[in-house]
C-alpha cells in the first residue's frame, strides 16, 4: 500500500460536533514503525473518547463525584502515553498534529476540573488550583503551537506526502476550527485566572476564526470560561440556532401535547408514555438553551444537562402506578 493511500485512510483525529472521530486504518503497509505507532494512537484516541469525554461533563458538574477524583489520573496517563509516542518520519505529519492537538485538549480539560473544584469552594486548602490551571493553560497553548506547525507542513505542496485530497480531508475533519476553539479556551482560562488584556484579545481572535458555522452549530457548549471572557452565552446557539436534536425535541414536545389533549380516559401506561415523551423532548429542545442545569437529590439521582431536564419534568409530575 502506497504512502498517499496510506494518507487518505487516517486522517486521524477527526473532530465533529467536538468528538473524536475514529477511522479506518490499514493493518498492513510497508513500515511496521508506523504501523504500531499509528495503532497506539488510534488506541489513545478510543480511550481518550471513551474515558475522558464520557466522564468529563460529569466531573466539571458534580466536582466531588468519583469522576472528578478519578479523571485527573487517566488524563496524566493519557498524555504520557500521547508524549512518549515518535515524531515523523516515522509517523505521519497530520498525526503528530493530532497527537498535539490532543495533548491540548487533555490539558484543558484536567484544568477546567480543577477550575470546577476551585469554583465549589471545597478545594483542599494545600491545593494550588490557581498555578495548576495556569501551568495546564499555557502547556495546551504550547502544544497547539506545535499542531498548528504539523498541520501547516501536512498541508503544504511542498510535502512529498501531500495530496489534493488529503488536503480536502484535513479540512472536512474540522481539525482547524477546534483548535481554535480550544486556542480561545486556554487564553480564557489565563484571563480569567490572571486578568491580562492580551490573553483576552487573544482569545477573542482565535474564537472569530472559527468561521465555520456548521462546526459552531454542533460543537458542546463553550467552556465557562470562554463565556466569562468573551461575554457571550451558548455560543454554538448564536452562530447556528437550532439544530436537527432541538427539532426533533420540539417534534416530540408537539407529539406529547396532541396526546394529552386528545387521548381520553387514559390509562396508567399511556399517562407514562406521554409524560416520557414530553420530558425527553423538553431534554433534546434543551439541548439550545444556554447555561447548565444540575438536580442532586441525594441517595436518589443526580444529573446534569439534558438529563437533569428529563428528571425534573419527569418528576415534577411522575405518573402514579395502580
Amino acid at each position: 500500500m502506497n504512502t498517499k493511500k496510506l494518507l487518505l485512510l487516517i486522517v486521524l483525529g477527526a473532530v465533529c460536533k467536538g468528538e473524536i472521530v475514529q477511522n479506518e486504518t490499514p493493518t498492513e503497509t510497508q513500515n511496521p514503525q508506523r504501523d504500531a505507532a499509528t495503532a497506539e494512537f488510534n488506541a489513545i484516541s478510543a480511550e481518550i473518547q471513551n474515558k475522558v469525554r464520557a466522564s468529563f461533563y460529569e466531573a466539571t458538574a458534580f466536582p466531588e463525584s468519583n469522576a472528578a477524583r478519578q479523571l485527573p489520573d487517566i488524563v496524566d496517563s493519557l498524555s504520557r502515553r500521547l508524549s512518549n509516542l515518535p515524531g515523523p518520519p516515522i509517523v505521519l505529519k497530520i498525526v503528530e498534529a493530532d497527537k498535539h492537538r490532543l495533548l491540548a485538549y487533555l490539558s484543558l480539560a484536567e484544568a477546567r476540573i480543577y477550575g470546577a473544584l476551585a469554583d465549589s469552594g471545597r478545594a483542599p486548602h494545600n491545593e494550588d488550583f490557581k498555578s495548576k490551571r495556569t501551568q495546564l493553560a499555557r502547556a495546551a497553548l504550547e502544544n497547539l503551537r506545535v499542531a498548528n506547525k504539523w498541520l501547516a507542513e501536512a498541508q503544504s505542496p511542498a510535502d512529498p506526502e501531500f495530496s489534493s485530497e488529503l488536503a480536502s480531508k484535513i479540512t472536512k475533519s474540522r481539525i482547524l476550527p477546534h483548535i481554535h476553539a480550544l486556542e480561545a479556551t486556554a487564553y480564557s482560562i489565563l484571563w480569567v485566572l490572571e486578568g491580562k488584556k492580551s490573553d483576552r484579545s487573544a482569545a477573542r481572535a482565535s474564537w472569530s476564526q472559527i468561521a465555520d458555522v456548521g462546526f459552531l452549530s454542533e460543537y458542546d457548549q463553550p467552556a465557562s470560561e470562554v463565556e466569562k471572557t468573551l461575554d457571550i452565552k451558548g455560543g454554538k446557539q448564536k452562530a447556528g440556532g437550532m439544530n436537527a436534536v432541538s427539532w426533533v425535541g420540539i417534534g416530540l414536545l408537539v407529539l406529547g401535547l396532541i396526546a394529552a389533549v386528545f387521548v381520553t380516559n387514559a390509562n396508567t401506561f399511556q399517562q407514562w408514555a406521554v409524560r416520557v415523551i414530553i420530558a425527553i423532548g423538553a431534554a433534546m429542545t434543551a439541548t439550545v438553551i444556554p447555561g447548565l442545569l444540575n438536580i442532586n437529590i441525594p441517595e436518589y439521582i443526580a444529573a446534569g444537562g439534558a438529563l437533569a431536564v428529563i428528571v425534573l419534568i419527569y418528576l415534577f409530575n411522575p405518573p402514579r402506578h395502580e
